[in-house]
């Protein structure tokens, strides 16, 4: 029963934080909404990338709840493709220098309300993506890991791969999408292949020991004594 309620509150949380983002954005932007910047679309872009970080989540779920093989295989593997778009969203905080490329002189007490608001939004809009890639694997922690150290070997070659993921899908000069995969592949697979290799080391280790350290940080707050 607490699991149910605890799965409905997340997702009242998403229409909640959607709810505002697009409130925000009409607000904001009412006499022209087809001519902006891209950086003022960032309402929308949060919600979108909330969404996809939802479908791993929801399809982890699904893969508990169902009895059937086909659709535990299905949902395993969609929560496989789209779990690096969690924390992926760290990512977006670099639109924080977009807003305010001199961080010296960023005054919170005379921002403007859209930027201010902005802010809040794009935050959120992290921390609640890092919250949902916690939410995704820990399940699947509990239910087919026992020793520390198998789940700790899951983990670890999770956080790496999903670095992998986020290097490709933000950093590569052609970006690819966890949608990718299902119409062209092999393409997708040489993409994320080209990505493991020594110049890119520091991104792939930093970001796969924040991961860990995010993961880690999440089974500190669930313990029980």
């Amino acid at each position: 029963m607490f699991k149910e309620h605890k799965i409905q509150l997340i997702h009242g949380l998403f229409i909640i934080y959607s709810l505002f983002a697009l409130g925000c954005f009409f607000i904001f932007n009412q006499g022209d909404l087809f001519n902006l910047s891209k950086y003022e679309y960032i309402p929308l872009l949060m919600i979108w990338n909330i969404f996809l970080a939802f479908i791993a989540f929801d399809a982890v779920q699904l893969h508990l709840w169902s009895g059937h093989w086909v659709i535990k295989c299905l949902s395993a593997v969609i929560a496989f493709l789209f779990y690096p778009n969690s924390y992926y969203m760290v990512t977006d905080a670099k639109h924080i220098g977009d807003w305010f490329p001199n961080p010296a002189l960023m005054d919170f007490a005379q921002i403007d309300s859209q930027k201010l608001c902005y802010f809040i939004l794009l935050m959120a809009g992290v921390f609640f993506g890092v919250f949902l890639g916690f939410e995704t694997i820990m399940p699947i922690l509990r239910r087919y890991f026992v020793s520390y150290l198998s789940k700790s070997a899951f983990v670890l070659i999770m956080s790496f791969l999903s670095a992998v993921a986020i290097y490709a899908g933000r950093v590569s000069s052609e970006r690819i999408n966890s949608w990718d995969v299902f119409y062209r592949p092999i393409y997708t697979l040489g993409k994320l292949f080209a990505v493991v290799q020594p110049s890119n080391f520091s991104f792939l280790m930093l970001f796969t020991l924040f991961q860990l350290f995010i993961i880690g940080l999440g089974f500190a707050i669930a313990w029980r004594n």
